[in-house]
């Protein structure tokens, strides 16, 4: 099993990343990926992209040295009612947006509303990925996620840095049971790196024996093909 496309990607312009989209290109070219989501933080996040950032990402080839490049986001969810950081041509601007929680940008911890701000924050056209689920810090119930990423179309990220056991995030048994529920559910997944320096590129090896272990039926997960990943996230090449 190999991913073709790591779809959550970070450069110098997140404010805590610390290679250049470059850098970032080749070694995904090294890797043997087809492709990598350039996925900065949208503004809310400390030290994040600003807006016109993103509205000029179609400055952007949609390939280089062999990688095609995919124009996106990770947005910040704000509250309950699953507002996020970025909107109106801006949000257009890009191929898709990973939602995702992040302690500095959401004050509520509460369970109910936690799943509130991820089921609300699904409903914007260009969600497509809910990044780095299950951080203990932050809970939220399973199923209701689940349903509704199953209703509006919105895939589930496998994300290989959570996954580190010395991430504050880590929770790795949640996430087990998370993509086991995404198998019964036929909810999509992505497998991603969140890498934040370039040579963290395509590396996937503990998402991998992690959906490995769950047995989930491989045609649920959209970047292993190419053809598959661009008609679920509506992206015309």
């Amino acid at each position: 099993m190999k991913i073709l496309i790591d779809t959550h990607t970070h450069t110098v312009s997140s404010g805590h990343a610390f290679s250049t989209l470059k850098e970032n290109i080749d070694h995904a070219k090294e890797m043997g990926l087809k492709g990598i989501g350039v996925t900065d933080h949208g503004p809310a996040m400390i030290g994040g992209a600003n807006k016109l950032y993103f509205l000029n990402q179609k400055a952007l080839p949609r390939k280089s040295n062999g990688i095609t490049i995919y124009r996106g986001v990770e947005l910040n969810i704000l509250d309950e009612e699953g507002n996020i950081d970025l909107g109106g041509r801006f949000l257009k601007s890009v191929d898709y947006g990973i939602a995702s929680l992040h302690l500095d940008c959401i004050i509520i911890r509460e369970k109910s509303k936690i799943t509130k701000a991820i089921t609300n924050a699904m409903k914007h056209k260009k969600v497509k990925i809910i990044g780095h689920l299950c951080d203990p810090r932050l809970p939220f119930d399973m199923e209701e996620v689940l349903n509704m990423a199953k209703k509006e179309g919105v895939a589930i990220e496998i994300n290989n840095a959570s996954l580190d056991p010395n991430m504050k995030r880590y929770n790795k048994e949640d996430y087990l049971k998370l993509i086991k529920m995404c198998n019964e559910k036929g909810v999509s997944v992505v497998i991603a790196s969140d890498s934040h320096y370039c040579e963290n590129i395509g590396k996937v090896d503990r998402a991998l024996e992690l959906v490995k272990e769950s047995k989930i039926d491989e045609k649920l997960i959209l970047n292993l093909d190419m053809k598959r990943f661009n008609k679920f996230m509506e992206i015309d090449l």
